[in-house]
């Protein structure tokens, strides 16, 4: 126990006077070993909602008072010995009379030491009774805030359950009505389509009607521009035949006129010939009437 390392628990305490000192106490040994602030943390949950500098705070106290108890052990490990040691004593001394001063002074020094181990100890334990009850208080404080917190997160979930069923009713009459648009929508567009399909078969007949009488209008036109064609060549025929016919009627005219003119032209030239052969037979005279 003197020399025990209450830093690492693999080396546990185990002499017998130890674990003594340790059961008369209430100390589990276990307790003594000094740990870490995550395991104090870990050991005390109402210490998760402490702050920081209290936390340490609390940790500084805790470990006080193992320091505390480890000394208490100690001095009751050595109240132990002497006990022993005094019980080995008494015998002794109902051989020597010599030594019954030195042994009720030694007695009476160990009832002191008793006492004030006692002491000690009581002060301690009301010291760790205090610690107790305020962890017992920071768990009750702890399970309050844990049942506010728990209270608080069924409210919130309450909230948001119906939150969530509102937002789902509201979904569902959004839904509802887009599917109600959706639906009018579709219709209007079939109703727009069977329209548009029937208008658009009606012009597709008519555009039929009108391609048959284009088809009929061309095949008219056709025989039209035959019929007219065959009329023009007839035509063609027969104008060609009248001016053949004309151009010999005219070259007939022509000749005979020329003909006629030939004649004329010979008679006027034989008409002129007798004037000439007059005139001249007149100068003739003339000239021989003048001479004589």
């Amino acid at each position: 126990m003197e020399n025990a390392d209450f830093t690492n628990k693999s080396n546990m305490i185990n002499s017998p006077r130890s674990l003594k000192a340790c059961k008369e106490l209430g100390v589990i040994p276990n307790e003594l070993y000094q740990i870490s602030l995550e395991e104090y943390k870990t050991q005390n949950p109402s210490s998760f909602t402490l702050e920081p500098k209290l936390l340490k705070y609390r940790y500084d106290g805790y470990e006080k008072f193992r320091n505390e108890t480890i000394s208490m052990v100690k001095k009751r490990r050595n109240i132990i010995i002497s006990k022993e040691n005094n019980s080995k004593k008494s015998y002794n001394i109902r051989k020597s009379k010599t030594d019954n001063d030195f042994i009720v002074r030694s007695l009476i020094n160990v009832k002191e030491r008793e006492r004030k181990a006692l002491e000690n100890l009581k002060n301690a334990q009301r010291k760790n009774i205090k610690v107790i009850i305020e962890d017992q208080i920071n768990k009750e404080l702890y399970k309050k805030m844990e049942l506010k917190k728990e209270w608080r997160l069924q409210k919130r979930e309450e909230k948001l359950n119906k939150e969530k069923k509102e937002n789902e009713m509201m979904k569902k009459k959004a839904d509802d009505e887009i599917n109600e648009r959706k639906k009018k929508i579709e219709e209007q567009i079939q109703k727009k389509e069977a329209l548009y399909l029937a208008k658009l078969k009606e012009q597709f007949k008519m555009e039929e009607e009108i391609e048959r009488q284009k088809q009929i209008d061309y095949d008219n036109n056709q025989k039209r521009l035959l019929e007219e064609n065959e009329r023009f060549h007839q035509r063609k025929q027969e104008i060609r035949e009248k001016m053949e016919k004309n151009l010999e009627d005219l070259r007939m005219r022509i000749e005979q006129k020329d003909k006629t003119t030939d004649e004329r032209i010979q008679l006027y030239l034989e008409k002129k010939k007798k004037q000439i052969k007059k005139t001249k037979k007149t100068n003739k005279t003339k000239k021989n009437t003048q001479q004589i």
